[in-house]
């Protein structure tokens, strides 16, 4: 599990599925879910299968309005 430094991260799976592991929960996410949580939250992921998915980070850790 890894946290990022970013108040947001929103989870959108395209194709494909992914499972989002919490210190305390396992979601299993397929093409069209969406899921938001805080980025502080110890979280990771694993997929067996090609997924496509976009993973936003808000604001990104890397800005300059950090």
């Amino acid at each position: 599990l890894y946290t990022i430094n970013c108040e947001v991260e929103v989870l959108h799976v395209i194709s494909g599925s992914i499972e989002l592991r919490f210190s305390t929960s396992t979601l299993q996410l397929a093409a069209t879910d969406t899921v938001t949580f805080h980025g502080a939250e110890p979280h990771s992921w694993h997929c067996d299968e090609e997924t496509r998915v976009v993973w936003i980070l808000i604001p990104a850790p890397w800005s300059s309005s950090r």
